[in-house]
C-alpha cells in the first residue's frame, strides 16, 4: 500500500510541477534560472511526502517559485537603475545562478534541510506461508453385516495405518494400511451384530505425525439367509475328484450330502455325507474347515460310472449369523466339465 501511495503522490506531484512551468513561463521567459530548483524541489516531494503532505508539499513549493522569481525581478530593477560597472557585476551575479548546476548531490543536501518532511514509513514485514499441519479429517466408518468400509482424509500426503480390534487374527488387532494418498480408504471383512473399536495414525515421510481418537461402529445384525448364485460342478482329469464350488452373496459354509445314482460300484446309491476339508500342520492330519468362504469349494471323490450314473446332491448352506439356505439337483456324470 506504501508504494502505491507513493505512486499516486509523484503523479499528483508531477501534476504541480507542470501547472507551476506554466505559471513560470507567463512571469518570465527565461526557463534556466528556475527548472532545475523546481525539478530537485519536485523529486524530493516525491520522496519526502506521505499521503497527508499533498497540499502542504504544493503550497512550499509555489512559495519556492515565487521566491526565485522575485529574486530574479529584484535583480533586473537593480540593473535597470544601477552605473554600468554595477550592471556588469550584477550580470555576472546573473549569469551564475542561470548557469546549470552539475552538482546536483551538493543542491540536494542544501535544499532538503529547507523541504518540510512528511515519510511514511513502509510497511517491511514479510508475509510468511502459513504453513500446514498433517491432521486426520473425515473419518466415516461404514459398517455392513460382514464388512465396514472406514474413510479418511489428511491435510498432507501421507501414510495411514488403520488398527481394529476385537478380532480373530492370530496376531491379534487387525491393521491395514494406506499409502502416499490424502483421501484413504480401507475395506474389512468383519462379523454381523459386533461392535468394532478403531484407531488411525499417519505419517506424512518428514517426520510429521497424526493420530486419530479411539472410534468405534457397530456392524448390523444378519437375519437374511445368504443366496447363492451359481453352483460350477468339475472335475480335474486324472485327479480323481469332482469340486462344487459355491458362488454365494457372502462368506458361507456348507455340508454336501450326495451319491452316485446308478453307478457300477457295489454301494453306489449309498447317500455320503463331505465338509470342506484341509489340511491342519499341527495336527499333521485333514479336518474340517470352520471358516466361511465366499465362494466355498468342497471336493469329493470320483467314481466309476457308466453313461447312466447320476451325481443326485444337496447343499446345507450357512451364513455367519446362522442363517440357512438350501440347494439340491442331480447331472449325468459324463456331462460334467473336465471328467
Amino acid at each position: 500500500m506504501g508504494r502505491l501511495r507513493s505512486i499516486a503522490m509523484a503523479g499528483s506531484l508531477l501534476c504541480i510541477s507542470h501547472r507551476l512551468k506554466i505559471k513560470i513561463n507567463m512571469k518570465n521567459s527565461n526557463k534556466g534560472f528556475i527548472q532545475i530548483p523546481l525539478l530537485i524541489t519536485v523529486v524530493l516531494g516525491i520522496i519526502a511526502i506521505g499521503s497527508t503532505g499533498y497540499v502542504g508539499v504544493e503550497k512550499y513549493i509555489e512559495s519556492k517559485v515565487d521566491q526565485k522569481i522575485s529574486e530574479k525581478e529584484q535583480l533586473n530593477e537593480n540593473i535597470a537603475t544601477s552605473t554600468p560597472a554595477e550592471n556588469n557585476t550584477q550580470k555576472e551575479d546573473i549569469e551564475r545562478e542561470e548557469k546549470p548546476i552539475i552538482n546536483t548531490e551538493t543542491i540536494i543536501k542544501e535544499i532538503i534541510k529547507e523541504v518540510p518532511v512528511y515519510v511514511e514509513k513502509e510497511d517491511q514485514t514479510m508475509i510468511t506461508p502459513r504453513k500446514e499441519n498433517l491432521e486426520i479429517t473425515s473419518i466415516t466408518a461404514i459398517p455392513s453385516a460382514y464388512s465396514a468400509e472406514i474413510k479418511w482424509n489428511t491435510t498432507l500426503i501421507s501414510n495411514s495405518k488403520i488398527t481394529l480390534w476385537p478380532t480373530n487374527t492370530e496376531d491379534g488387532n487387525l491393521t491395514r494400511n494406506t499409502y502416499n494418498t490424502k483421501n484413504h480408504s480401507v475395506t474389512i471383512n468383519l462379523l454381523p451384530n459386533k461392535t468394532y473399536y478403531y484407531t488411525i495414525e499417519v505419517d506424512d515421510g518428514n517426520g510429521n505425525l497424526a493420530f486419530s481418537e479411539q472410534k468405534e461402529f457397530k456392524t448390523p445384525t444378519d437375519n437374511i439367509s445368504p443366496t447363492t448364485e451359481k453352483i460350477d460342478i468339475t472335475s480335474e482329469k486324472d485327479k480323481g475328484v469332482i469340486n462344487f464350488t459355491i458362488h454365494a452373496n457372502e462368506p458361507i459354509r456348507a455340508i454336501l450330502t450326495y451319491n452316485f445314482k446308478y453307478s457300477p460300484e457295489a454301494g453306489g446309491d449309498k447317500e455320503t455325507t463331505e465338509q470342506n476339508i484341509i489340511y491342519d500342520k499341527e495336527l499333521k492330519k485333514y479336518v474340517i474347515d470352520k471358516n466361511y468362504y465366499n465362494p466355498y469349494t468342497i471336493t469329493i471323490p470320483k467314481p466309476s460310472y457308466t453313461g447312466s450314473t447320476e451325481l443326485n446332491y444337496s447343499l446345507d448352506i450357512t451364513d455367519q449369523s446362522g442363517n440357512l439356505t438350501f440347494e439340491d439337483g442331480n447331472i449325468k456324470v459324463y456331462a460334467i466339465e473336465g471328467i
